[in-house]
Formats: structure tokens, C-alpha cells, sequence
């Protein structure tokens, strides 16, 4: 079975079984590179799947079953190294995930359920120092939130609820863990009094939002 493009070119290659695609198949771009490489079974499909860039690097590695994404998958960067990596569940992210910066360090890491993030997410610079420490349930930032520069020292400090901060907040003078503004937060408003302090720990101001 051979599908033409209306220049007249191939764009995609397989086979039939009773009418419905079945068998291995490749998919190809106007200029005639090769894209895509997988299987199907009676009009689904199923087993290997290779998804390549324009040129010709892997793009994307895995498998299909029932016409879903099932079982250990990877993208990758264009020079070849991992960009995401992790497993699907019918057509789901399941368990752990990792993806990785372009200079190949680990950019984040967590868990899926169901296809939602669950628990402890960490992110990172590409430097290898974390940069965030997020809590998530059932897809939605729950639970403390710690974010730190680049050398590793925390620049702000709080607590999420429903997406939004919620509940008490810090954020710290740039390189130091001298206070800047602390307060409240509601459901994303800030509440009750908010203080500044300047970089020795002197309140300069208060402000109160009610």
C-alpha cells in the first residue's frame, strides 16, 4: 500500500489485511525523509514505534498497543541524547519520569499516576543545583514549595494549595537567607500583615491587606 502526497510523492508506506492497515509502515515528509516507523495490527497501532528529526536522528522511541502509547518511551534531543524518558500505561504516564537540559544534566523528576503528576517533583538547573522543590496531587501544586538560585540557596519558601500559594511565605534577599518579605497568602491573595525587611533584617515597612 503506497500513499502519495499531491506532488505526486510518497508519503507513507504499508500494508492491508481485510481492509484496515496491518503490518509495518513508515511514514515520510515532502522532501522524502523518513519520519516514522511503526506497526499495526486490524487498523491500530501496535509494537515498535521510531519517530525521526529532518535529519534522520532518532526523534522519539517506544511502543503502541490498541493504538495508545504502552510500555518504556524516550525523546531525545537532536544530537542524540535523552530529552524525556519514562513509561505509558495505556496511553497514561505511569510511575517515574526524568527529562534532561540540552547539556544533558537532569532538568526534572517525578512521578505519574494515572497520567497526572503525584508527589515530590524535583527541578533543576543545568548546572546539576536544584531548582525547585514541588509537591503535586492529583496534577495540582499541593503542598510546600522551596525554589533556589543557581548556587543552591533558597530564594523563596512557602506553600501551595489547589495550584495557588496559600498559607505563610518567604522570599529571601538574592544570595543571602536574610528575609525580604514575608506573609500570607489565600488562595492566591496575599492576607493579614506583610513585612519587608532591607538586607541586614531590618523591617522597613509593614503593609496589612485585609
Amino acid at each position: 500500500m503506497l500513499v502519495f502526497d499531491e506532488d505526486g510523492r510518497v508519503s507513507a508506506l504499508g500494508f492491508s489485511k481485510e481492509g484496515l492497515q496491518h503490518g509495518p509502515a513508515m511514514l515520510f515528509s515532502g522532501e522524502g525523509q523518513l519520519l516514522v516507523v511503526n506497526a499495526w495490527s486490524s487498523g491500530e497501532i501496535n509494537g515498535p514505534f521510531v519517530g525521526f528529526f529532518d535529519s534522520g536522528r532518532v526523534a522519539t522511541q517506544g511502543s503502541y498497543q490498541s493504538g495508545v502509547p504502552d510500555g518504556p518511551w524516550v525523546a531525545y534531543h537532536e544530537d542524540g541524547w535523552p530529552k524525556e524518558e519514562g513509561v505509558f500505561e495505556r496511553g497514561l504516564r505511569s510511575g517515574l519520569w526524568r527529562t534532561y537540559h540540552e547539556n544533558r544534566t537532569l532538568e526534572a523528576k517525578g512521578e505519574y499516576s494515572n497520567g497526572v503528576a503525584q508527589g515530590v517533583w524535583t527541578f533543576y538547573w543545568d548546572n546539576g543545583v536544584v531548582e525547585v522543590e514541588a509537591t503535586y496531587v492529583d496534577g495540582v501544586l499541593e503542598g510546600p514549595w522551596v525554589s533556589h538560585d543557581m548556587a543552591g540557596v533558597v530564594t523563596v519558601r512557602g506553600s501551595r494549595s489547589d495550584g495557588k500559594e496559600h498559607g505563610a511565605w518567604k522570599f529571601y534577599h538574592e544570595g543571602t537567607n536574610v528575609v525580604q518579605f514575608e506573609g500570607t497568602y489565600e488562595r492566591g491573595t496575599r492576607v493579614g500583615v506583610w513585612r519587608e525587611y532591607d538586607e541586614q533584617g531590618v523591617l522597613i515597612e509593614e503593609e496589612d491587606f485585609r
